[in-house]
């Protein structure tokens, strides 16, 4: 490896019976794992500030004890949590503004767990003013908001929202950032769970996961932000939870959770076509680019043997399997904090 030395930030998968959930910093050249940081209860998804300095991470709750409603702050050079912000219920997407000031935040409800499957789906998306770690009025949108990302230009920010298990949707919303307005919804498949946007801000590509549908999903929809309408669904694995995107915009790569044997699917971005496969050691659930966009990584798992994969994104070769002592979840690959990772 060339360059600076990396480090992926892995959240820990749900543990039912905890309150409390964790982010461990992984340092890629030697999988060395250090000193997880204590967040919120079942954290689903990281993203990185603008200039690189902090991590925050959306504490959902989702099937724990306890529903939770709060981003955890990390300043990734000391590596601790320097606030805990409120959010709305459930919070599980969590996107930030080209200039690093506001953070918008997907609440997804709570799950009730009752004896008809009833989920209490959140309508909100809420806005967190990050000069002062305050949210600010959240923005109603329809019921499930999960995934939710950002235009480069940082004008539109698009809202995944998949209903609840007795009204599934597959829709996602943009939301005009300058009036904080819904727009009109654009329709996908059934429970669209991640999002990836080409760097020009001109498409936008969203995994069909298809739970709480009748089936699962095997579809990846691409939109044309430039007229708001989908276009033909490109066919990938079995149950699509995320998806990241090279820094030039060209190729994406699909962790397909409920395939079997299990895949990550790449497509290329520029024709809509799915391209072969790629075998990995374990249900592919969550996927981040390195920066250079020459490596995807992605946490798997099975019974036995918890991994993050490393794929060269020239050649669609597995290049190294990184065990893991827990199960990894949402994952961010940066450069390592001065210190770390040496």
């Amino acid at each position: 490896m060339t360059g600076p030395e990396l480090v992926a930030y892995v959240a820990a998968t749900f543990d039912q019976t905890s309150t409390s959930g964790s982010v461990t910093p992984v340092c890629l050249a030697n999988g060395r794992e250090e000193s997880p940081i204590a967040v919120g209860g079942q954290p689903f998804w990281i993203t990185i500030s603008p200039d690189g300095r902090t991590a925050l991470v959306a504490n959902s709750g989702w099937g724990g004890p306890v529903v939770q409603s709060t981003v955890s702050d990390i300043d990734l050079a000391t590596g601790r949590v320097v606030r805990t912000i409120p959010a709305g219920v459930g919070p599980m997407g969590i996107a930030i503004t080209p200039d690093g000031t506001t953070a918008y935040v997907a609440d997804m409800g709570v799950n009730l767990r009752t004896d008809v499957g009833e989920m209490t789906a959140a309508r909100t998306v809420t806005p967190i003013d990050l000069l002062t770690g305050r949210p600010m009025s959240p923005i109603r949108v329809d019921p499930g908001p999960g995934a939710i990302a950002i235009t480069p230009d940082g004008k539109t920010a698009l809202v995944a929202v998949d209903g609840t298990p007795q009204h599934p949707l597959g829709e996602v919303e943009p939301i005009d950032l300058a009036t904080r307005t819904v727009g009109r919804p654009i329709h996908t498949g059934i429970a669209p769970m991640a999002m990836a946007i080409t760097p020009n801000g001109s498409e936008a590509l969203v995994t069909d996961t298809g739970w709480g549908g009748d089936e699962l999903g095997e579809t990846v929809t691409p939109i044309d932000l430039t007229t708001g309408t989908a276009g033909p669904a490109i066919p990938v694995g079995s149950g699509p939870l995320d998806i990241v995107m090279t820094p030039d915009g060209r190729r994406a790569y699909v962790a397909s959770a409920t395939s079997e044997p299990w895949i990550v699917n790449p497509i290329d971005v520029v024709t809509g076509k799915a391209l072969p496969p790629i075998a990995v050691p374990g249900s592919p659930q969550y996927v981040a680019m390195s920066p250079d966009g020459t490596t995807v990584y992605v946490t798997t798992s099975d019974e036995d043997h918890n991994a993050l994969v490393a794929i060269d994104t020239a050649t669609d070769k597995v290049t190294d399997v990184l065990p893991l002592s827990f199960r990894g979840g949402a994952v961010v690959v940066v450069p390592a904090p001065a210190g770390r990772c040496t």
